[in-house]
């Protein structure tokens, strides 16, 4: 018997610690030029945000303020920008986590 399915499968707003360690680890490795250990980094961000495999990584938006030319129309900018969303996000909550280990930090003496 056909259903129908209710809901959405938004898989935005699942920033969890683990995502954003892998995003620091994975902005660690492009500044490395390390191009074998950002595609590992890259596809364990992209599992651990729950984004199928032909997604855009928000690791690939960093740079741009827009997507490339080939992707700019439908749903590949969609994606896109969704991504770039993500990329907020993360960018976000690296800084906050940041912000909380600095005052968790101990006074050096003078």
């Amino acid at each position: 018997m056909p259903y129908k399915r209710r809901g959405t499968k938004a898989r935005d707003g699942q920033i969890t610690d683990a995502a954003v360690e892998l995003y620091r680890r994975g902005l660690k490795s492009m500044r490395r030029d390390d191009e074998d250990v950002l595609a590992d980094f890259s596809g364990r961000l992209a599992r651990e945000l729950g984004l199928r495999p032909w997604c855009t990584c928000p690791l690939d938006t960093i740079g741009y303020s827009e997507p490339p030319e080939w992707e700019r129309e439908g749903l590949a900018a969609e994606d896109w920008y969704r991504s770039a969303a993500i990329r907020d996000q993360l960018e976000a909550a690296l800084r906050d986590k940041r912000r909380a280990a600095q005052r968790k930090a101990p006074a050096e003496p003078v």
